[in-house]
């Protein structure tokens, strides 16, 4: 409720959420699957072993099994073969070929001298798969792992296979083991003929140095450290009538993208940190969302009509400020909008920002360093009346907490605001002024969750030391909220970790949190994050968590203090 002043004063109590995280899972449905493989819960056709529990897996069909199997990498899909003749040929109707071997990345990010050994031992792999593979369609096709051009022959042959298979979803991630794009000249480059049928006779005379890509099933292409030019990129929009996202991340030598013709439908487009490119224009056709990050460049966007996503940044340097001139078209019907502002003092003029009156959404990701004030980039939220999230991502430099009077907070109404979302909470002045202008301006505000995991990201030198940052950074955030609530909107807490393994150290960090945060209502747990972890087999895996939900059950209830009223859940 409001006061004659216009102010919040009271109202149900707001969910402010606490954040923590060490890690999170991967496809649990086919790690129950393998788990329960590891044990023998199944029927094993002429095994001698049966288990006396209840036989769920052998009463699956085989469409359940391929959907579960379809979450794992496929060298682990193909090791099912093994397990009785009802499995010996069930992963040859698997219609996604997963290739990726995150273990075989890890040991060459410890190990350099292993990038020439192990890159062979993919190919091999990835080609005895395709060898043997005899479906008749292949939906979706992945390669992740670090690969470059001097791979192109091999790679060829795996793009013309999943387009002779008709291939649906297309992913070629080629990025190195530490997930940083390559240089142009490193990267491998899409082939500039690629089709579904014979096109041998087609370029044999009178030249063989024209493009031509056909791929009528492909409905989403995903290309990562992948070289392409304007020809290779016109032949695939071209010859693609199904393809409705197009993903392009650190390609080389593209520097003009012309989207745009009726009957199109590409629906959702990505260009990220593609270093040649200088002109974007998209024109004339059903684009739902479009995410560009890179350089300023020329970007012209017109005649989008269902264009409703729009996450845009521009440069090292910042966001231009001609921006908002080149969304300007799309502005009257944007839902969602993210905006990237590295350096905000040189490259937004904030009293330009025109009304964005459909924006329900709104994202920012800021530059911070040592206390700057952060209320300048209200003007954007106050410039949307929709508005119903709010978030702001800080990407730390050199963060700096002094001690100075709270700036009086403006009173601007946001009548809609129901979630407000604060990721890099340092626990400054200008951290709380933030949050107490979305406090005491929205009336609807039904939840803040506040973040401190982006303070590490200010330089800390050891692990150690950014555990300990986001330890304080949640200590500043409870005890600033709690005094500075205004009267009669109450607060309630929650903490959520990600990843409890069931350590002293877990342990000593949720009874930090309750004895600290008075106002503390919820203790989540999930020890999913430890599948992360280096363990030898998806069993061990599950193993491991279920040991970490008993050790966690069973600290934490003898540890809660009576009385207190904490709900506990353990997921």
């Amino acid at each position: 409720m409001r006061t004659d002043d216009g102010r919040v004063t009271g109202g149900e109590p707001m969910m402010v959420e606490l954040f923590s995280s060490q890690g999170s899972a991967t496809s649990p449905v086919a790690e129950i699957l393998f788990s329960r493989i590891g044990s023998r819960d199944f029927n094993l056709e002429g095994g001698r072993r049966r288990s006396t529990r209840t036989d769920f897996i052998s009463e699956m069909s085989d469409d359940v099994l391929l959907i579960i199997m379809s979450f794992l990498p496929i060298k682990d899909a193909v090791v099912t073969n093994s397990l009785s003749t009802r499995w010996r040929a069930l992963w040859f109707h698997l219609m996604s070929l997963n290739f990726e071997d995150i273990a075989s990345l890890a040991n060459i990010t410890k190990n350099r001298n292993l990038l020439g050994p192990e890159r062979i031992k993919f190919i091999k792999q990835v080609n005895c798969v395709l060898r043997s593979y005899n479906h008749e369609i292949v939906q979706d096709f992945r390669i992740r792992y670090d690969l470059d051009g001097s791979f192109k022959p091999d790679i060829d042959g795996w793009l013309r296979f999943a387009v002779h298979m008709s291939v649906e979803n297309l992913e070629l991630d080629l990025t190195d083991c530490n997930q940083k794009l390559r240089d142009a000249h490193e990267c491998y480059d899409f082939p500039i003929r690629l089709s579904h049928r014979s096109i041998g006779h087609l370029y044999k005379w009178p030249t063989s140095k024209f493009t031509i890509i056909e791929i009528p099933s492909l409905k989403k292409l995903f290309l990562k450290s992948v070289n392409m030019n304007k020809a290779t990129l016109q032949q695939i929009l071209a010859n693609s009538p199904c393809l409705e996202t197009l993903s392009l991340h650190g390609t080389g030598r593209l520097w003009y993208i012309h989207v745009g013709r009726r009957g199109l439908q590409l629906k959702h487009l990505e260009i990220v940190h593609c270093p040649a490119v200088r002109f974007i224009y998209l024109n004339d056709f059903n684009l739902v969302s479009f995410t560009y990050k890179g350089p300023a460049i020329e970007l012209v966007l017109f005649n989008l009509p269902k264009l409703k996503v729009l996450d845009i940044g521009e440069g090292v340097t910042g966001l231009e400020n001609k921006v908002f001139r080149q969304i300007g078209p799309c502005l009257s019907y944007l839902q969602v909008l993210s905006l990237d502002i590295h350096d905000p003092k040189e490259s937004l003029k904030l009293a330009t920002v025109p009304e964005l009156p459909m924006i329900k959404k709104l994202k920012l990701t800021i530059g911070a360093q040592k206390d700057d004030c952060l209320l300048e980039f209200t003007s954007i939220a106050e410039a949307c009346p929709l508005l119903e999230v709010f978030a702001i991502e800080l990407h730390w430099l050199s963060p700096i907490r002094r001690r100075r009077k709270v700036t009086n907070v403006a009173d601007h109404p946001h009548e809609h605001l129901k979630r407000f979302e604060f990721v890099g909470y340092y626990g400054r002045i200008s951290d709380l002024e933030l949050v107490m202008y979305v406090v005491y301006n929205a009336v609807a505000l039904q939840k803040i969750l506040l973040d401190p995991r982006g303070s590490t990201r200010s330089g800390t030198t050891t692990t150690e030391a950014s555990v300990k940052a986001v330890e304080v950074a949640r200590s500043f955030a409870s005890r600033q909220l709690e005094k500075s609530m205004p009267l009669g909107r109450g607060v309630e807490y929650r903490l959520k970790l990600v990843g409890c393994y069931g350590r002293v150290s877990d342990l000593e960090l949720i009874l930090y949190v309750m004895d600290n945060v008075v106002a503390l209502k919820k203790i989540l747990i999930d020890p999913r994050g430890l599948t992360r972890r280096e363990t030898t087999t998806i069993g061990a895996s599950l193993k491991a968590i279920e040991v970490a939900r008993s050790f966690a059950k069973w600290e934490l209830e003898k540890s809660m203090p009576n009385g207190r009223g904490l709900e506990l859940v353990i997921l």
